[in-house]
């Protein structure tokens, strides 16, 4: 069973939320921003594409994950300018840290264990098996 658009949307969405939260307090590690990242990342990739495999989805978003950390060793005026600016940063982050590559996995392991449980939950449903026995029965 596939889980629809709109779940992975919202899912994006709350993570890029807690993301930014994650950086307004000090006592939050940094890391935990980057594997929130490379988790919505993986929620975009599944609200665009809901039908590639899960392994593919999560292929795909470290690869996008390690493309753009890094290109944050490649210097120019044009994409300095750009990092500068909130979306930028946001985005494109600022500067190469080996450590980061690590938040990254880690993030997308986060949201297919997510997706995992997500697809487990909307199987159950979809079959009634979250129903009430009594429920299940009268709803034949």
């Amino acid at each position: 069973m596939r889980v629809p658009r709109w779940w992975y949307a919202i899912a994006a969405a709350v993570t890029i939320g807690c993301g930014l939260a994650s950086r307004q307090w000090p006592a939050i590690p940094a890391w935990v921003g980057d594997l929130l990242w490379a988790t919505m990342v993986f929620f975009i990739v599944s609200a665009a594409a809901p039908g590639m495999p899960r392994a593919g989805r999560a292929l795909l978003t470290i690869a996008v994950s390690f493309l753009v950390e890094f290109s944050q060793l490649y210097r120019a005026g044009w994409i300095d300018r750009i990092r500068d600016t909130t979306p930028g940063h946001l985005v494109l982050g600022q500067g190469f840290a080996w450590t980061d590559l690590v938040a990254y996995v880690a993030g997308v392991l986060v949201a297919v264990l997510v997706d995992l449980g997500l697809r487990t939950r909307t199987r159950r449903r979809r079959s009634g098996r979250d129903q009430p026995a009594g429920d299940r029965v009268r709803n034949r």
